[in-house]
C-alpha cells in the first residue's frame, strides 16, 4: 500500500511540475520597459529634426554602480510613455543621432553577449530581422 501511495505521489508532482513549465512556457510575455520606471535612466533624448520621431537611449539602473546594458528606441514623437522593447533597436546596432535628412546614423557594434553565437558581425549581415548594408 505504501509502494502505490508513493507511486501515485511521484506520479502527481511529475504531471505538476510539467504543467507548471509549460503553463510559463506558452504565456511569455513581452518585456515591459517604460521610461516611467523608477530604475530608468534616459541617458539621450533626442527628436528627428522633422519632430516626428524621438531617439532615446536609455538603460536601467541595476545596483550600486548604476550601470546597466544600453538601449535604443525609436518613438513616435508623440508617444506617450510606450512600450520602449516594441521600439527597441535590435541587439548589435545602436543610434548616433540624426541625419539632416532624418535618417537616423546606425552603427553596428558586436554585443559581448553574442560573440560566441554569432563570431564576427559583417556587412550584409541578417541580424534579428535587420540587414545591414
Amino acid at each position: 500500500m505504501m509502494k502505490r501511495i508513493c507511486i501515485l505521489l511521484v506520479i502527481v508532482i511529475g504531471i505538476s511540475a510539467t504543467t507548471y513549465f509549460l503553463l510559463r512556457y506558452f504565456a511569455r510575455e513581452e518585456p515591459q520597459r517604460y521610461l516611467t520606471d523608477k530604475d530608468c535612466v534616459v541617458e539621450e533624448n533626442t527628436l528627428s529634426p522633422n519632430n516626428k520621431f524621438r531617439l532615446l537611449i536609455y538603460r536601467f539602473d541595476v545596483g550600486a554602480f548604476g550601470d546597466g546594458r544600453i538601449f535604443w528606441a525609436v518613438t513616435p514623437a508623440d508617444a506617450i510613455n510606450p512600450n520602449l522593447f516594441n521600439y527597441e533597436l535590435p541587439d548589435g546596432y545602436q543610434a548616433n543621432g540624426w541625419t539632416a535628412d532624418n535618417e537616423l546614423i546606425v552603427e553596428k557594434w558586436e554585443p559581448y553577449y553574442y560573440r560566441q553565437k554569432l563570431g564576427e558581425l559583417k556587412d550584409g549581415d541578417v541580424f534579428n530581422g535587420v540587414v545591414d548594408p
